[in-house]
């Protein structure tokens, strides 16, 4: 699939909007990562995608957000990574 992906290592990384990427790859990364929107990358035709929200101290998921990676039918699901490596 194809791959999208924002890194700002020295940067706080707020999304607050819609990526729809079926069956891509989505990667947010920062020093500080807010997710407040939508990132999808389900496949109704093949394996879905691949979704990796890293923080190198935080990470916070904001109450509505959505992360998806489903795969419809005989179609598999994807990975959601979410990692803090600060703590």
């Amino acid at each position: 699939g194809d791959a999208m992906g924002l890194a700002m290592k020295s940067a706080s990384v707020l999304h607050t909007g819609v990526i729809d990427a079926r069956g891509g790859d989505v990667t947010l990364r920062g020093r500080e990562v807010e997710h407040a929107g939508s990132i999808d990358v389900s496949s109704g035709t093949g394996r879905a995608g691949s979704i990796a929200i890293i923080g190198q101290e935080r990470v916070a998921l904001q109450r509505g957000s959505q992360t998806l990676a489903r795969g419809e039918g005989e179609a598999a699901g994807g990975d959601i990574r979410i990692e803090s490596l600060g703590g």
